[in-house]
């Protein structure tokens, strides 16, 4: 039986994967424009509440968390940090790193740690 409290999480996700228009929020904060969870703590609450690995709602973050573990230069990657990294560019390897660093932990904890992906990132990482 699904729990109410996953139901709701899997309705807030957009079609493209991503939940709160955000990655690393953890609620809402009105000064940032955030309005609710980011999608690898919504993530990782789906990993907590066992919601079925194989569903649509872990396939498409799978495919947003693993794009961004690629050198994908896309700015629309920077998500919450696109402000940062456009008024200052040595922020752009800084905002990378903590992005890859975060859906590296997600994808490990969804249990891909033996993804080649997710081994090079790990490199990149340390």
């Amino acid at each position: 039986m699904e729990s109410k409290t996953a139901l709701a999480v899997v309705k807030k996700q957009k079609d493209n994967g991503i939940w709160g228009g955000n990655l690393l929020g953890l609620g809402p904060v009105a000064a940032l424009g955030i309005r609710d969870a980011g999608t690898i703590p919504q993530y990782r609450r789906l990993l907590q509440l066992e919601w079925p690995r194989g569903s649509r709602p872990f396939k498409l973050a799978d495919r947003v968390l693993f794009r961004l573990l690629s050198r994908d230069e896309d700015p629309a990657l920077h998500f919450e940090f696109q402000k940062s990294v456009k008024s200052d560019p040595d922020a752009e390897a800084w905002a990378r790193g903590v992005i890859r660093e975060a859906a590296s932990a997600a994808l490990a904890e969804a249990g891909y740690a033996d993804d080649p992906r997710l081994r090079g990132a790990g490199h990149k990482i340390a």
